[in-house]
């Protein structure tokens, strides 16, 4: 009696060549993986003491800007790939100038002067005070053309974004700049901040790229937004507070109403997510989890069906974050977090990568064995050869 040997005399390693001849692709998914990291108290600027509440991307040169309360508030520029403040080379790390082009001093007022940070992309610097109640003192955003340490210091705004609005409310409705987004650039610059309470989004336009005029709108989510915040696409953001889901708003200008088009999941995107920063060309967002101290990114191509990006990573410290202030920003694949309290991290976004399949150019014969005989001995050429040739198909595309 005699018993056929399927082609390959090993089913698994059939299978692998079968899949390979249809066209099968090898897989492997996204990953974020870490670039550099700074612990609190690595450096004078960065601490324990809830000053650090501000960070974000330029999408120009990569730098990182971080907006630290540590003796004179300034914005403190980092090179994106490494992590350098320019210490090792001149003795003090980099800052933003607190002077304008006169030489005078002009930041100043406000719970905090200098609180968030943004970057439009064209590479100019956007700073906020916090305004604890802008009916009593005006909140101030502040614009650098650039993050060069001589760039000059202008002031964007003054004022009471609130002041056409009849009664704006109360406490934290009237708290404005513990969020700032930006984009565009130039005349197309456009800044976006939101009261503590979640009451208010006020958008902030230009005609010139110096000047900036507010638009107040009335969200519906009073409540539930107020400590994350960053543009989407066209005219929507994605907004977040702690304990609540990660909010997508559509904004319309022309009736001055920010109304809720989504929520995610709390399942996907954790509740104690606060920091969040939105790549609209990738479409993910990065996402700071203030009491797990991680940073995570989500793929949000289908907003309805959220996918994480890789593992969360860890920041470099653990320490309360009372305030449950973060920041987040992602540009292409290089990311960025900051956990109030406990530093900064840095990570980039490894692509999939994927392996056309090898092609079998020459079939392997079949055998055959009598059914007395001793397989084990009698065919472990004819195996072996047969192994061989599926591991150099694959080393082949290597």
């Amino acid at each position: 009696m005699k018993t056929a040997l399927s082609p390959l005399g090993i089913p698994t390693l059939l299978a692998l060549v079968l899949a390979l001849a249809s066209g099968t692709p090898f897989l492997r998914a996204d990953s974020l993986v870490e670039t550099w990291k700074v612990a609190p108290g690595a450096r004078t600027y960065l601490g324990t003491g809830n000053t650090e509440r501000g960070a974000t991307l330029n999408p120009v040169n990569g730098n990182v800007l971080l907006l630290s309360r540590v003796g004179t508030p300034s914005v403190y520029v980092l090179n994106g790939k490494t992590g350098d403040d320019g210490s090792a080379a001149s003795g003090a790390p980099r800052r933003l100038l607190a002077t304008d082009a006169n030489g005078d001093a002009i930041i100043s007022g406000g719970t905090f002067v200098l609180n968030v940070v943004g970057a439009a992309s064209d590479g100019a610097v956007f700073a906020a005070n916090l305004a604890g109640n802008v009916t009593t003192g005006p909140l101030r955003i502040y614009r650098w053309a650039g993050d060069q340490p001589d760039a000059p210091v202008e002031l964007a705004y003054s004022g009471n974004p609130l002041e056409s609005i009849a009664n704006p409310g109360t406490a934290n409705d009237l708290r404005l700049g513990d969020t700032i987004a930006v984009r565009g650039s130039g005349a197309q610059t456009e800044l976006l901040l939101g009261a503590r309470s979640g009451r208010y989004l006020v958008l902030f336009q230009t005609v010139d790229g110096k000047a900036f005029t507010p638009k107040v709108l009335a969200t519906d989510v009073t409540g539930r937004i107020g400590l994350g915040l960053t543009f989407g696409e066209g005219y929507t953001a994605w907004a977040k507070l702690n304990g609540q889901p990660l909010t997508h708003l559509q904004l319309d200008l022309a009736n001055g109403k920010a109304s809720t088009v989504r929520t995610l999941p709390t399942t996907i995107v954790p509740a104690n997510v606060t920091g969040i920063g939105y790549d609209p060309a990738s479409k993910r967002i990065a996402a700071v989890n203030y009491t797990a101290h991680t940073l995570s990114v989500f793929d949000l191509a289908d907003p309805a069906n959220p996918i994480a990006v890789g593992s969360p990573l860890t920041f470099p410290a653990a320490n309360a974050n009372g305030n449950g202030t973060a920041a987040a920003a992602i540009r292409g694949e290089a990311v960025l977090g900051l956990d109030t309290n406990n530093g900064l991290l840095a990570a980039k976004i490894e692509k999939a990568i994927v392996v056309d399949p090898p092609v079998i150019v020459g079939q392997p014969s079949g055998a055959t064995v009598y059914a007395s005989a001793n397989r084990s001995e009698e065919h472990t050429s004819e195996l072996q050869s047969r192994q061989h040739l599926v591991c150099r198909l694959l080393l082949e595309k290597k």
